[in-house]
């Protein structure tokens, strides 16, 4: 390595730890909300813009086979939504994941399902209205497989040649779906224990 990157480097280091040693959040317990106040066997959650309105909305997936919270955040404040999906799809909910498979520019959600069910269950995935509210919608082989799904993770890569790549990894199952011009075709790899 050279004098000059080693400096640049020693002096990014040193200012990232300066900045570390100076920053010291203090948190406010928040009580007495729609969201604080909400009894439910919660399991998971997600954070996600769904309605591009600049504010982090909140979904909070029931794993006791109950309904699954919606609280859309409006500049600080939360309202919760008790109308449409994903809210009144009652299942045994672990967690979701934000992507926009479609690339509309609006965040879908995929939550899983089945981690604690007596009985194996489906995968939900739901189409963003463009108005933060959702449409159930068949994710082919990310929906119709049985199982007992625990977390997830929803990535998505785009190439050069602007080909879309997303994937979700859901326990111990990866599921790969390629789009382009708003076509889906899914492949499904069962990665091992």
């Amino acid at each position: 390595m050279n004098t000059r990157h080693s400096l640049n480097f020693a002096v990014a280091a040193l200012l990232a730890s300066l900045a570390i040693a100076h920053a010291q959040p203090n948190f406010t317990q928040v009580t007495n909300t729609v969201i604080s106040d909400d009894i439910g066997q919660w399991v998971g959650c997600v954070w996600g813009d769904f309605r591009n309105s600049g504010y982090q909305d909140l979904i909070v997936c029931d794993y006791s086979g109950g309904y699954n919270a919606y609280y859309q955040n409006n500049v600080g404040t939360f309202t919760k939504i008790t109308q449409g999906n994903p809210v009144q799809d009652a299942d045994y909910h672990i967690y979701g994941g934000p992507g926009d498979y479609d690339n509309d520019g609006f965040l879908d959600l995929f939550i899983t399902a089945g981690a604690y069910a007596p009985d194996a269950t489906h995968n939900r995935l739901y189409h963003n209205n463009g108005d933060g509210s959702f449409t159930s919608v068949s994710g082919g082989g990310v929906t119709n497989q049985l199982g007992h799904y625990g977390a997830c993770a929803w990535g998505t890569t785009i190439t050069m040649d602007f080909w879309i790549y997303s994937w979700l990894i859901t326990g111990f199952r990866m599921t790969m779906a390629v789009k382009t011009n708003c076509s889906i075709i899914t492949a499904m790899a069962r990665l091992r224990r």
